[in-house]
């Protein structure tokens, strides 16, 4: 059987210990409403759509870029042919 030993914890331990706690009930504290929070998560989604959109559109124009370097290469070497 394994026996658990506590320290000696008195009175003045404890107090001691509750004085390097802060004192959070001076922190005042206001959680959003629930329509702030519909709000910014309408806000996230369309900031999300817009990002999506986007890369979609830079993505798009990567490849229009390499397909047109492409035929340029291609000619190129035909025409050196």
């Amino acid at each position: 059987m394994t026996a658990i030993v506590l320290p000696d914890i008195d009175r003045s331990t404890i107090e001691e210990l509750k004085k390097r706690i802060p004192d959070l009930t001076e922190i005042e504290l206001t959680l959003p409403t629930r329509k702030e929070l519909n709000k910014t998560a309408k806000d996230v989604g369309k900031t999300a759509r817009d990002v999506s959109k986007t890369t979609e559109e830079t993505i798009d124009s990567i490849a229009q870029l390499l397909t047109e370097r492409t035929d340029i290469v291609t000619t190129y070497h035909a025409v050196e042919r």
